[in-house]
């Protein structure tokens, strides 16, 4: 009688854990990646060729410039190793945050559509810093705004 009870609460768990992970990897796929394919040095800064995949069964809007047909990114860093600053913001002792250079203007801006399974290949300059760097793409999905952020680039 023991043993029965025993199997039954081990089945039951492992069906459990089995639903939650089939659940996990549905729902946590982002319907769109941002992937650093290289990254080259060009005379005296990187530049990382990355794409924009569109895995979702929805459109996704991207505003781009207009004349070199890259879409609008951010450079994120993480800030200088400091105790006091881990201490404060417990959460996220990880975070990435924008870099205080990055300037991006809007003058040529044009929205481009990425449909379900299409990729938008462009070249992104990364200014040459001394730290890890990510990149990260803002996109409309449904009315929403999200963010798409690449793995990270080491110098």
């Amino acid at each position: 009688m023991r043993s029965t009870r025993r199997k039954f609460i081990w089945f039951v768990s492992a069906v459990v854990v089995g639903c939650l992970t089939v659940a996990f990897l549905a729902v946590g796929r982002p319907p769109i990646t941002l992937r650093v394919v290289s990254v080259q040095r060009v005379s005296a800064t990187l530049t990382a060729r990355c794409e924009i995949s569109n895995r979702g069964n929805k459109p996704i809007k991207l505003t781009i410039h207009s004349i070199g047909q890259t879409p609008f990114y951010n450079r994120l860093q993480r800030p200088p190793f400091s105790w006091r600053r881990i201490l404060s913001d417990c959460r996220s002792a990880i975070s990435w945050r924008p870099v205080g250079w990055d300037m991006e203007c809007g003058i040529d801006a044009q929205e481009k559509i990425l449909v379900p399974g299409q990729t938008f290949p462009f070249t992104a300059s990364i200014i040459d810093t001394n730290r890890p760097i990510r990149l990260e793409v803002s996109y409309r999905l449904g009315g929403a705004d999200f963010t798409a952020l690449s793995q990270t680039i080491f110098p």
